[in-house]
């Protein structure tokens, strides 16, 4: 299973000038828990989450007119469109993160893939082997389709 068919797309956004009263306004209206940020020329700026929000926005003693660049996580690690999930996963442990940026080949932005989506792909995966064994178990079609 591929990183695209599990991610959200198209990815939502803001500007690094956007406010974090913007930025939470867009999450809730959105239902998201992040949103991805990015320069005016479209180039990858870092990602702003909810809890960065909180923690570093709220938490830190930040008003809500300040910039999504004080507090969004800069240096954000992407995966490609056509990864596998099980790539994703890794990449996901090793970085610490929930939610990823999916971009293509030449490193276009095209979505957001989070922890949520993984499992759900995983959990088919997980299903498709039990049927699998099911059915051999069952003594089910032989190669020769009888």
């Amino acid at each position: 299973m591929l990183v695209c068919e599990f991610m959200h797309s198209p990815a939502v956004t803001c500007n690094p000038d956007a406010t974090l009263e913007h930025a939470a306004r867009e999450m809730d209206r959105l239902n998201v828990g992040c949103l991805v940020v990015v320069t005016d020329g479209g180039h990858l700026a870092g990602i702003v989450t909810d809890r960065d929000i909180a923690v570093k926005g709220v938490g830190w003693g930040h008003d809500s007119a300040t910039p999504v660049v004080k507090v969004m996580t800069k240096g954000v690690a992407v995966i490609q469109s056509d990864a596998l999930i099980s790539e994703v996963a890794s990449k996901m442990a090793l970085w610490g993160v929930r939610r990823m940026p999916v971009v293509d080949v030449s490193g276009e932005l095209k979505g957001v893939i989070a922890l949520d989506d993984v499992t759900t792909a995983m959990s088919d995966e997980i299903g498709f082997l039990r049927e699998t064994v099911s059915t051999q178990a069952s003594g089910g079609r032989g190669w020769d389709g009888s």
